[in-house]
């Protein structure tokens, strides 16, 4: 579990082996549930907290459940729970600041996102949050390296920051780095992970069209793009599209969940 937690391309192989032995030991040991039947899950999360109450893992996607369901108070309650149980984790860490951040909580979103940059520098997920919730304190400039780091980490150009920060405080300069980051979209197409973070970037230069098209290339169906970013989409046909697409068992690629690039297959 402590393998797993960290998300990178060096520990994801161990745990791996570790989870391979142990349902060579035990292979009738089921802890997880189906996150694709909501109602079901949630039964099945209280069942389990029920029975081992100090598990991080299952108050970590009770949360997640709870946050995608806009359960947002009761969400932030499990995943508090969660990071107390498991500080270790980068995952539970990262999706509290996302639910802090649908709350509109940005402060708290980003001393979150910022705990888990100092331990993960090139944690991806958490590169994005903390420049966009600069950003959304009008702090973007100070946390233009946070956008630079991620921009390398992906074979992506670092300049391409800076235009967007210039993009964010000068609307009419918005098309040229929006354009940028829906090609960045295409070449990463497939990288569902990968393609969420690309459409905050957009929804930041409220850049409708390309918002719409890097959602529609994502292959998951989370509800959190009902909430933030995306409120400016709202009435628009395509999103309405987006968010009714059936939910998968695809849980670990959920935004705040994002394992480092190229870290896994």
């Amino acid at each position: 579990m402590y393998h797993w937690n960290q998300r990178t391309a060096e520990s994801l192989p161990r745990a791996l082996t570790f989870f391979q032995q142990a349902v060579e030991r035990d292979p009738g040991f089921a802890l997880f549930f189906d996150y694709s039947q909501l109602q079901a899950a949630r039964a099945a999360f209280e069942r389990a907290l029920a029975i081992n109450p100090n598990f991080a893992t299952t108050h970590h996607w009770f949360g997640l459940l709870l946050t995608t369901t806009r359960e947002l108070a009761a969400g932030e309650t499990q995943l508090r729970m969660a990071h107390a149980l498991d500080p270790a984790s980068l995952p539970i860490q990262s999706y509290l600041a996302i639910n802090l951040a649908h709350q509109r909580r940005w402060n708290e979103a980003l001393l979150e996102s910022e705990a888990v940059v100092r331990r993960a520098p090139d944690y991806t997920n958490t590169l994005v949050q903390s420049f966009t919730y600069g950003a959304m304190l009008d702090r973007g400039r100070e946390f233009l390296p946070r956008l630079q780091r991620y921009l390398e980490v992906t074979g992506e150009d670092p300049q391409l920051a800076d235009r967007i920060i210039t993009s964010i405080e000068m609307p009419d300069r918005r098309p040229g780095p929006a354009a940028e980051l829906a090609a960045i979209a295409q070449r990463h197409r497939g990288k569902s992970h990968e393609l969420h973070q690309l459409a905050s970037l957009l929804a930041l230069l409220q850049a409708k069209a390309q918002t719409l098209d890097v959602l529609e290339l994502t292959t998951d169906e989370s509800s959190t793009m009902a909430l933030y970013p995306y409120d400016f989409l709202r009435g628009e046909p395509r999103y309405k599209a987006i968010l009714a697409r059936k939910p998968t068992p695809s849980p670990a690629l959920l935004p705040g969940d994002a394992a480092l690039p190229h870290s896994a297959t």
